[in-house]
């Protein structure tokens, strides 16, 4: 989404400059191609902004799964005989099916 955001920019500054010539005068040249920037900036910083809040969401995601692994870690216990982790909530080891008692 943000290379179509960045593509978007580069047509505009092209149509700016397209536009310009084709006003015939050295201020409409101007104009549009000054038009045409500022509207450029815009999609170029809204791509950027975009890429950042997909930076963010991707550390978000990590920290989250990491967080679910501590948890999960820490609501474990390890198994008398095999010393695996398991669930607390487990009555019985799920990869050796010892029970204690």
């Amino acid at each position: 989404m943000s290379g179509l955001l960045f593509i978007i920019g580069i047509i505009t500054v092209i149509a700016g400059i397209l536009l310009g010539f084709m006003t015939g005068s050295i201020l409409g040249f101007i104009l549009s191609v000054l038009g045409s920037l500022f509207i450029a900036v815009i999609f170029f910083a809204l791509a950027k902004a975009l890429d950042l809040l997909e930076d963010i969401q991707a550390k978000l995601y990590k920290t989250a799964e990491k967080e679910r692994k501590i948890e999960k870690l820490t609501d474990s216990v390890a198994c008398a005989r095999c010393k695996q982790l398991h669930d607390s909530d487990c009555t019985s080891c799920p990869h050796c099916a010892y029970r204690p008692s």
